[in-house]
């Protein structure tokens, strides 16, 4: 299998035995109507898994998707933590993830502003 830099399989009951052997998988009927395959198998090797948008109703799906969404979250969160005036990120019913900027009060100090090479570095 090292050979192939691409393997797409048609076939019923082969796909077990390959998703150790690939470093992605893309499991197919998420973007039909029929229904999303088997995301289990894929999960068991530890491969990261591709699903097509409509997944909705099938279990392991949402879930796995609310976990991996979990883990966005907390590496935004602590990542934010560090950089001052963002609030916490939030995720919307679409998945989408904002994050807000808290806009400076009159109070905050301005920042400092460095000159280098005749130009001005806003720290950004």
């Amino acid at each position: 299998m090292k050979e192939f830099s691409c393997l797409i399989i048609d076939n019923i009951g082969m796909l077990s035995s390959l998703y150790s052997y690939g470093t992605i998988a893309y499991v197919g009927g998420g973007m039909g109507t029929k229904g999303l395959h088997n995301i289990l198998e894929p999960a068991y090797f530890s491969k990261p898994i591709i699903i097509g948008k409509n997944y909705r109703g099938f279990d392991e799906a949402e879930k796995m998707i609310e976990n991996g969404i979990k883990k966005i979250l907390n590496a935004l969160e602590l990542f934010i933590k560090k950089l001052p005036n963002y609030k916490k990120p939030e995720i919307l019913e679409n998945g989408d993830i904002i994050i807000r900027r808290i806009k400076p009060s009159q109070s905050d100090p301005p920042r400092n502003i460095k000159k280098r090479s005749g130009k001005q570095d806003t720290g950004i």
